[in-house]
């Protein structure tokens, strides 16, 4: 009797322990994935003092049920001096809902079968102060997008990769009604109180 009923709790016991595992099993590991695919086209958000800088969306969705936590993320523009030297490329990535000025990506959940947007901002400052010619001299920029997820497993390191075309800065620029170069570098005239 008593060995009867110690193998029936050790067969109950074995039955739930599998119940667990198909359980686990079956709501998987998380799995973002950044669409650069249908990131938005690049829009000028300014234009002065020699910088011009542009920003695109990049959505990003949680393919799995279960949530998944965003590390770190951060842009690698591949833009090197040989190829293009009229100014200085810099870039960042941040969260389209908790937008930060200083550079960090405070990490986020991201819920199952949910999902966000990265915005990228690439700022060009241009060499020589003339803004309008640097970007008219642009290339054709490569950029990484490194973010680090963990989920119910190990960390894991993703690497996606866009490309900017110089058409898409050229038209970007273009679209947009900011004051030339050469107005800024013009001063304004004096108004009859300034002089007296």
């Amino acid at each position: 009797m008593m060995v009867e009923l110690l193998a029936v709790l050790i067969l109950l016991v074995g039955l739930g322990i599998l119940g667990v595992w198909i359980y686990i099993v079956r709501q998987g590991d998380t799995e973002i994935e950044i669409l650069t695919a249908q990131r938005t086209e690049l829009q000028l958000v300014s234009a002065e003092d020699g910088r011009a800088v542009f920003v695109a969306q990049i959505p990003l969705c949680n393919l799995s049920a279960q949530d998944g936590i965003i590390l770190d993320a951060f842009p690698r523009h591949l833009l090197p001096q040989e190829q293009y030297d009229a100014a200085r490329v810099e870039s960042r990535l941040e969260l389209l809902t908790a937008p930060r000025e200083d550079g960090y990506f405070e990490a986020v959940i991201i819920e199952g079968n949910k999902g966000n947007s990265f915005v990228l901002t690439v700022t060009l400052t241009a060499k020589n102060g003339l803004v309008a010619e640097a970007v008219a001299g642009m290339a054709d920029m490569p950029v990484e997008l490194y973010y680090q997820i963990v989920g119910r497993g190990e960390c894991t390191l993703h690497k996606e990769r866009l490309v900017l075309s110089a058409a898409e800065f050229r038209a970007a620029f273009a679209a947009q009604p900011v004051v030339s170069d050469a107005a800024e570098a013009e001063p304004e005239p004096a108004t009859a109180e300034e002089e007296a």
